[in-house]
């Protein structure tokens, strides 16, 4: 049967002959055998005992709950004890307990039935994790209890749709059932819209335990919202929401919202005061996330107009917060099931496994990490694979060496090309001195003309490997010999000599590395060698602790002897040092990539799993 939406919001209502209801039900019971036959105590409290019962009628295990007999006497206690009765029995909400029934037991206390529940309060959990309990904290975990709290805010915005304030909220009347169940207890405090507070008594006993107040402001210190301790404020739902805020920072910081101090301060004092309702500043150990910070906050701002407007509002941001959470945590299982798998790949050997395997392995990793940056154990997989790189290179990154490579080339050949222009320059000066031997300084020319062509085209094009083709370093040479007859194999084409092994050996990929050496070594000595061996006139003469340079293409004179050997060395030193600038800069770029490379990786690490550079 579906009752009409106006019949759920009905409110609650309290007949005015309540006093006649209470006289009618107080009357001496039947004769004969009671109905309730009752088994043990169940709790007590300031105004009344729940004992444990069972229905004969029914079979069933019930709560039945009895006014003191030191109480009964006092007919504004007996009129709250039958209120709470009717006010919890018209909230009918699976998160309260319903009244079965309302009676007087032999004795002429009031008393009323109600269903019997299982479990813990909030208090005692909130106690046990406050005592570091293992057991309790694996099955009431945070996600658990702000759930159940959700479920709590939901019962109060019920009671307030049916003009209900429950008006003593806290962790003792919150019970967690065995099965996942919530109830909200105790409504003797309620109060309905449109009555009057009651007044509000100059100072407060407070005692120990917090307890509920009955005479003075009705509540319990600590959890009471501030416009109840005066009389200047409206109070209305808004004094739930506040004690419903105090009960979750409870929850988040184990510890309550307002302390009474050694030096004297109340938790009236407090409450009016107000404070940091953070529970991460109180309890920084516990990790509370900033969005439960701020519902707290809000929540029990100390000027009601500052607070959720109503327990639903309340209710919203909290569930907007677990769900979150709940994101969260499929989020680190989606994180732990690429780092497995990563895991897994890796399991073979981090430098033999093949390219393409260990792509996916990076790429699970920046999966995981990208889900869960906290997670310890993807990020430590991810330093180890990252700190032990492969024999070989990968082709794709073995081609963007190339190009680098490629790019090296260019300046080599560029540089030897503009060299060995240059020593065309020296021809005139050659002239100048005197030509012995025609044939010989034109092969020369011609030579060096041919190896700058040479050089300038690889500079245009380079060879895909990014190393100088060998018939340059053969035609290098051999114009670099076509030297030795003019100042000899020990002057001069030493100079040129070394130049050209500097700017041709920095290109690793060459496929016989030493050529170039042994091809600039040859250049020098096979010449010497020749003359020593009678094969070719010597060029040098000693005689008088003098070597002399018997020339066999020019005629040396002083001066332009000078000018070509001052050309040609000032070549070979800028040669040279045009080679380490270059080659400096080409390395100092290539350094600042890949340490830029490797801080942005790093960047990728949550900050503990970062390896320290230790500072120079």
């Amino acid at each position: 049967m579906v009752l009409p939406s106006d019949d759920i919001h009905r409110a609650v209502t309290i007949p005015d002959n309540v006093d006649d209801l209470g006289k009618t039900l107080e009357a001496p019971i039947a004769e004969g055998k009671p109905r309730y036959a009752m088994s043990g105590v169940i709790g007590e409290g300031g105004m009344g005992t729940v004992l444990l019962a069972k229905d004969r009628v029914i079979g069933r295990h019930i709560a039945m709950k009895v006014m003191q007999p030191g109480q009964s006497h006092r007919q504004d206690l007996r009129r709250r004890f039958w209120r709470e009765a009717l006010v919890q029995g018209q909230l009918e909400h699976p998160t309260i307990v319903p009244v079965y029934d309302v009676s007087t037991v032999a004795d002429g206390s009031p008393s009323f039935t109600m269903k019997r529940i299982h479990g813990v309060t909030l208090e005692h959990v909130i106690d046990r994790l406050r005592a570091g309990d293992a057991e309790v904290a694996a099955v009431h975990t945070r996600h658990q209890l702000l759930t159940a709290f959700g479920s709590v805010c939901l019962a109060i915005e019920f009671a307030h749709a049916r003009g209900v304030l429950h008006r003593d909220l806290k962790p003792a009347n919150v019970m967690l059932g065995d099965f996942g169940e919530v109830y909200v207890l105790d409504w003797g405090l309620a109060k309905l819209a449109g009555e009057a507070e009651e007044a509000v008594a100059a100072t407060m006993d407070e005692v120990a335990g917090a307890q509920t107040q009955l005479g003075a402001v009705m509540g319990t210190p600590g959890y009471i919202a501030p416009e109840r301790l005066t009389s200047s404020q409206t109070v209305d739902a808004r004094a739930d929401v506040y004690a419903l805020g105090a009960i979750l920072f409870e929850v988040l910081a184990l510890e309550p919202l307002h302390v009474a101090s050694i030096a004297g301060s109340s938790l009236q004092a407090s409450t009016l005061r107000g404070g940091d309702a953070r529970p991460s500043s109180r309890a920084p150990a516990r990790n509370v996330p900033p969005e439960l910070d701020a519902i707290c906050v809000k929540a029990t701002a100390l000027h009601p107009g500052d607070r959720y407007a109503s327990c639903r509002q309340l209710y919203d941001s909290l569930t907007r917060f677990l769900e979150g959470d709940r994101d969260l945590e499929r989020r680190r299982e989606m994180s732990k099931e690429h780092a497995t798998r990563a895991r897994a790949v890796l399991a073979r050997g981090s430098k033999d496994i093949d390219p393409a395997l260990r792509s996916d392995a990076i790429r699970e990793l920046g999966r995981a990490l990208a889900l869960d940056p906290a997670n310890a154990g993807a990020a430590d997989t991810l330093v180890n694979l990252l700190t032990a790189p492969p024999e070989e290179l990968p082709e794709e990154a073995g081609a963007m060496a190339m190009e680098q490579e490629r790019g090296l080339e260019r300046i080599r050949a560029r540089t030897g090309a503009i060299g060995t222009a240059l020593w065309v320059l020296t021809v005139p000066f050659g002239i100048w001195n005197g030509v012995q031997s025609w044939p010989v300084l034109a092969l020369s020319v011609v030579l060096f003309l041919t190896a700058a062509v040479a050089l300038f085209r690889a500079s245009r094009k380079p060879p895909p490997d990014g190393a100088s083709s060998p018939h340059l370093v053969v035609l290098m040479s051999l114009a670099i010999v076509s030297t030795f007859p003019m100042f000899g194999p020990l002057v001069v084409l030493p100079g040129l000599a070394g130049v050209a092994a500097f700017g041709f050996s920095i290109a690793p990929r060459r496929p016989v590395r030493f050529l170039p050496l042994a091809l600039c070594l040859v250049t020098m000595i096979g010449p010497l060698g020749l003359e020593l061996a009678g094969v070719v006139p010597s060029s040098y003469r000693f005689e008088g602790g003098m070597m002399c340079i018997v020339p066999q293409v020019l005629a040396l004179q002083r001066l332009p002897t000078y000018v070509i050997l001052i050309v040609v060395n000032t070549v070979v030193i800028v040669m040279n040092a045009y080679f380490g600038l270059a080659l400096g800069g080409a390395l100092t770029v290539a350094h600042k990539q890949m340490h830029l490379q490797a801080w942005q990786l790093r960047q990728l690490l949550p900050h503990e799993a970062r390896v320290p550079v230790a500072p120079r």
